[in-house]
């Protein structure tokens, strides 16, 4: 209903033609509709960001370009376009200047930092992590330094200390708390049942990730980090070859509306278990869905769910050579695992 009704102030504004009477402008009502809609997971969220770049001139205020750079980044990323996003926050942080410290700069940094760990760099994620959380503490920005301590988290964890991780990212959910930014708590919970699901504490992950949607259901947060929690529930139940309790989460999950790579997720990690139960069919019917949404993506945390699925069910339809095949294409082109990050690719291996 939001995001309905400021595209509606927009087409109401631009009748208008100057400042409304409320006194919104243009470029402020952009940034509200793209928000809005990033919230209900729509990509319309990257055409609105784009139309605010266009009234800003970045020589003369590289700092609010900087910030909406960011924000495309973000819109990109939840549309399933990692390198895009990649491009976007290289941009952010060319514009916003370090000095003098800011909230802008420690935004941008923590951006960067958390897109970096997304494509499993973590290495190269820290000191982007460093540099916004100290920022953010310089100007008393409790949301970023909440921000840029739940990324350190994934990295430590990712990196071979999950109980430092995990410490670090419960510290970012109590700042979040503090502060009462509900999507900053979402963000941890989700993060929390990831480093469990990814150590193989899967039981616990499994509770967790309900936990967790039901937090962002009555939050309105589903369309960001809900759906993520009921997959990472159902991917940890389908370790423990709890498919039935499994599947029942993934079909709650796409009852609600997802950004584009929850939507790929749902899609992958529902296909394995349906392979698993033998309701091939619906498997690869699940896959063909998937296939035209993984276009723009780099992420290996969408590339190998998809890559196990499809391989998975190949392998069941008595299509050796098409597992291999799919195998070796989505080893091609991923990363190669660091750390932790190979729970997402031995799956994968094994199958082929």
């Amino acid at each position: 209903l939001a995001a309905e009704e400021y595209e509606r102030a927009l087409r109401l504004r631009r009748k208008i033609g100057a400042k409304a009477p409320n006194g919104h402008d243009e470029l402020e009502l952009l940034e509200r509709a793209a928000q809005a809609a990033a919230g209900i997971g729509s990509t319309r969220s990257i055409d609105l960001i784009k139309s605010a770049l266009q009234l800003v001139d970045a020589d003369k205020d590289p700092v609010k370009a900087g910030l909406l750079r960011e924000r495309l980044g973000r819109y990109r990323w939840h549309a399933a376009d990692g390198a895009g996003a990649l491009e976007d926050y290289e941009q952010a942080v060319a514009l916003v200047p370090a000095q003098p410290p800011s909230s802008a700069r420690a935004r941008v940094a923590a951006g960067l930092a958390q897109l970096l760990m997304i494509h499993a760099r973590f290495r190269e994620s820290e000191p982007w992590c460093e540099e916004a959380a100290e920022m953010a503490r310089a100007v008393g920005d409790r949301a970023i330094e909440a921000h840029a301590t739940n990324t350190m988290g994934m990295n430590m964890a990712y990196l071979g200390d999950p109980e430092r991780g995990l410490a670090m990212l419960r510290s970012s959910k109590d700042i979040a708390e503090e502060i009462g930014s509900a999507e900053d708590v979402g963000r941890a919970l989700v993060n929390i049942v990831d480093v469990l699901r990814v150590w193989g504490r899967l039981a616990e992950a499994a509770q967790l990730g309900r936990d967790a949607f039901q937090f962002q259901r009555e939050h309105g947060l589903t369309a960001i980090y809900g759906v993520a929690g009921l997959v990472y529930a159902a991917s940890s139940l389908h370790g423990l070859a709890r498919w039935t309790e499994a599947r029942a989460l993934v079909d709650e999950a796409r009852r609600h509306p997802a950004d584009v790579n929850d939507q790929i997720m749902c899609l992958a990690i529902g296909a394995v278990i349906e392979a698993c139960q033998g309701d091939l069919a619906l498997a690869e019917s699940h896959m063909e869905m998937a296939r035209p949404l993984l276009a723009n993506v780099i992420d290996t945390q969408l590339l190998m769910p998809h890559a196990e699925a499809a391989a998975e069910t190949a392998l069941q339809m008595a299509k050796p050579h098409l597992a291999v095949q799919v195998v070796g294409d989505a080893i091609a082109r991923a990363q190669r695992p660091v750390g932790a990050n190979v729970a997402l690719f031995w799956p994968v291996y094994w199958i082929g």
